[in-house]
């Protein structure tokens, strides 16, 4: 899988919910990240701490 950077509102779009209540799932699973964009590490992690967020849930929001 090819990840590139993304900012924080792609991720939350991702799993179906608002930046700031991404910010809190991240909180709340110890992540902390940098400024500015989410690098593919960070994703990594996040991907591994939250799950892979299912395609079904991507399609909705848009």
């Amino acid at each position: 899988m090819d990840i590139k950077c993304k900012t924080r509102t792609e991720i939350a779009r991702e799993y179906g919910v608002d930046r700031k209540t991404l910010r809190y799932m991240l909180k709340k699973a110890g992540i902390e990240l940098s400024s500015g964009l989410v690098t593919p590490m960070e994703q990594s992690e996040i991907y591994k701490k939250l799950g892979v967020p299912n395609k079904k849930t991507t399609m909705m929001t848009r």
